[in-house]
């Protein structure tokens, strides 16, 4: 069974939350943080947890781990790093040191409503590098000048979602690239495809979603009243 370190994002200070403070440090009652830490804990193929935190929350970034996994008596290795300022910052990923495993899961503390099924889906797929998507429910078409430019096939455009996986070394090697030539990411599986690597799709979840704004929040505070309170 291979062994996975699982790098948890959340070193962004989510600037279109509308919140005082990073978002997923927020949620009434349990930080938003705290269900990504939880989720990678689960996974027995997990071995090391590297959590990044924005600049000022070193403590509270810790504190929360502390909290949210000494109750489940978590032998994992857990590392507290600085991040980045935003999704872009996913190019500091090199220089992450002392990773112990070849193969990395890369999740992000935005996205709390994943449930294990689909960690254990991503983490059994037989390919190497793998992505959750789910199926764009919408018509999208492209624009230029003003005018609608371009339709697309519907049937062939999915939303990419996190959790994602990859061998770490291409991975990081690809990241050093993309720093080099100054080149922007939203998601590690569009770096990896840009660069050359292949990426399979796993089925994800309509509830998987990013908290990004305001709406975000409330959906998240129903999904996870039902799941829980």
């Amino acid at each position: 069974m291979s062994k996975y370190s699982a790098i948890l994002l959340a070193g962004g200070i989510g600037s279109r939350s509308g919140k005082e403070i990073p978002k997923q440090n927020t949620r009434r009652g349990k930080p938003m943080i705290a269900y990504g830490l939880e989720l990678l804990a689960s996974a027995e193929e997990i071995a090391e947890i590297i959590v990044t935190y924005p600049e000022g929350y070193e403590s509270r970034t810790k504190q929360i781990a502390d909290t949210y996994l000494s109750g489940r008596n978590c032998e994992k290795i857990v590392k507290i790093v600085k991040g980045g300022r935003s999704v872009k910052a996913r190019v500091g990923l090199p220089r992450i040191e002392g990773l112990h495993n070849d193969h990395v899961i890369i999740h992000e503390a935005a996205r709390p409503l994943v449930k294990k099924d689909l960690l254990d889906d991503l983490l059994d797929c037989k390919y190497d590098s793998a992505t959750l998507v789910y199926s764009v429910p919408f018509t999208v078409l492209t624009q230029k000048d003003g005018f609608i430019s371009e339709s697309l096939n519907r049937d062939e455009l999915v939303n990419i979602q996190l959790p994602q996986k990859f061998p770490r070394i291409p991975l990081f090697n690809y990241h050093e690239s993309a720093r080099k030539e100054m080149k922007d990411f939203t998601d590690d599986s569009s770096l990896f495809f840009y660069y050359g690597g292949k990426v399979a799709v796993v089925q994800g979840s309509v509830e998987n979603v990013k908290i990004t704004d305001w709406k975000d929040f409330l959906v998240a505070e129903a999904v996870l009243g039902d799941r829980y309170e």
